[in-house]
């Protein structure tokens, strides 16, 4: 009885051991198909690990390793990191890098194909989750929107987007429906924080808004954001005249980098900021509209731009928003196109309305062609009223010397010439025949030399032959 006994067990541990050793083999072995639409098939009775080779089996990208979870019954597929087998078995790619690929849901980036089904695919499953989103290298040309809504992540933070440089990882939109390319959140929890996108283009080709962060009625807000060597472009074939290239509607403590936004040259807007505060734009440029950078819609503050390029523009920097604050400049390098309809009308540097006088400064402006010179309004100089087409509130936010500026014609003897120009300005007289020099109406018996004179302030010479003079302003 008792050998009867021994013997049973012994085949019963037997059995066991070899279904063990069995699950163990299968786990262990690991079926490679060459695309997404195998693995859809795979038996999981026979193998819990498969390696797929491409996304669509053409020897390109998009492929990786799956394992089989047999405790997830509810997963639906998103034709990227899940995958449900024809048999209900869900297979879970395998992650060991820090982002989610875009090519992993089957985009090509080919310039060719409409990529528009693999980029929603993608969308939803990086926003909600902590990895980086990964462009690889590619024109991604698809038919719709690219709409990223920020609060569908648990913590309303936008994980960081990233590619392998603005012109290389691009997206190009046909669609017409604006904006094309939205971030945005909600007005429930409104707040949104933190984000980046670095090193991708956005192309579009639309009459209104091709690309915008937040809703355009402020009913949500970002914050921290970092857009770092990006590119938007707006084709704007159609010629509207209130397209906008890139629209930022409140935002704050944001950084924008080496990023590049252009339009349609002479129409609409390259850069709109409507109630941006605390943030600071370096390097990039604002070019080929109308407009290179307007303020307007109320309430932004606290913003810089430091040595940003703006040309092919008929209005550099635009200002209308009455409540615009510390708004500062440095170093902006203005080309204006002119468009052949007349000057001053034809383009300006910039335009900032007196209600914003106390909220702009501008410092070392750099101008390219004649065009964009700054000159006296009204006055005797070279060329009349080149700063704005109504006010002369300009010249007061002018800080430091700018390149081209222009020497008034001398005026008659004892014929005063005044400092209009807003800034403080070295008047240097040589040569000629000449028995006095008036400063503000008093004589005083010099035959040349350098004169300070202040804005406001007025300068004469009495002579006989005509000398040279120079003005120049103060460093």
């Amino acid at each position: 009885m008792w050998a009867s006994i021994a013997k049973t067990a012994t085949i019963h541990t037997l059995k066991i051991g070899a279904e063990s050793i069995s699950k163990m083999f299968m786990d262990r072995l690991q079926r490679v198909v060459e695309s997404i639409s195998d693995l859809r098939e795979v038996d999981s009775n026979k193998f819990k690990k498969v390696t797929v080779e491409s996304y669509y089996g053409d020897g390109g990208d998009g492929g990786g390793n799956f394992v089989a979870d047999e405790s997830d019954t509810v997963s639906e597929d998103n034709g990227g990191t899940v995958i449900v087998a024809l048999d209900g078995m869900r297979w879970k790619r395998v992650i060991t890098a820090d982002h989610i690929n875009l090519k992993w849901f089957g985009a090509k980036g080919d310039n060719v194909t409409d990529d528009q089904s693999a980029i929603e695919k993608f969308i939803d499953v990086w926003i909600v989750g902590t990895l980086a989103g990964y462009v690889p290298r590619g024109i991604y040309r698809h038919t719709g929107r690219f709409l990223v809504n920020v609060a569908l992540n648990p913590s309303r933070i936008m994980p960081e987007l990233r590619g392998d440089g603005p012109y290389s990882s691009k997206f190009v939109s046909s669609s017409v429906v604006e904006p094309v390319y939205h971030i945005y959140g909600s007005a429930v929890g409104p707040d949104h924080f933190q984000g980046k996108i670095s090193r991708i283009g956005f192309q579009a080709d639309v009459t209104g808004v091709a690309a915008s962060i937040g809703l355009s009625d402020f009913s949500d807000n970002h914050g921290n954001y970092t857009i770092d060597q990006c590119y938007f472009g707006n084709g704007n074939t159609g010629g509207g005249a209130s397209a906008i290239t890139l629209q930022l509607n409140w935002l704050f403590d944001c950084h924008f980098m080496n990023t590049v936004v252009v339009g349609r040259p002479m129409y609409g807007t390259a850069l709109q900021l409507r109630q941006v505060q605390f943030s600071k734009f370096d390097g990039g440029s604002y070019s080929n509209a109308d407009k290179g950078v307007q303020v307007s819609d109320g309430g932004t503050y606290n913003v810089s731009f430091d040595t940003v390029d703006i040309e092919n523009v008929r209005i550099g920097i635009y200002v209308d928003d009455v409540y615009a604050e510390y708004l500062r400049f440095v170093n902006p390098y203005i080309d204006i196109q002119n468009p052949g309809v007349g000057y001053p009308g034809g383009g300006y540097p910039f335009f900032v309305g007196d209600a914003n006088i106390g909220g702009v400064t501008i410092e070392g402006a750099r101008f390219g062609r004649l065009e964009s010179y700054v000159y006296d309004n009204g006055s005797s100089w070279g060329v009349p009223g080149a700063i704005s087409p109504s006010t002369d509130y300009e010249r007061l936010l002018l800080r430091g010397m700018y390149p081209g500026q222009q020497t008034p014609a001398l005026p008659a003897s004892d014929i005063g010439e005044y400092n209009t120009t807003g800034q403080v300005q070295i008047v240097t007289v040589w040569g000629g025949t000449v028995t006095a020099i008036f400063l503000n109406a008093v004589e005083h018996p010099f035959t040349g030399g350098q004169f300070v004179i202040n804005p406001g302030d007025v300068i004469a010479v009495r002579y006989s032959v005509a000398p040279n003079w120079r003005w120049q302003a103060m460093p």
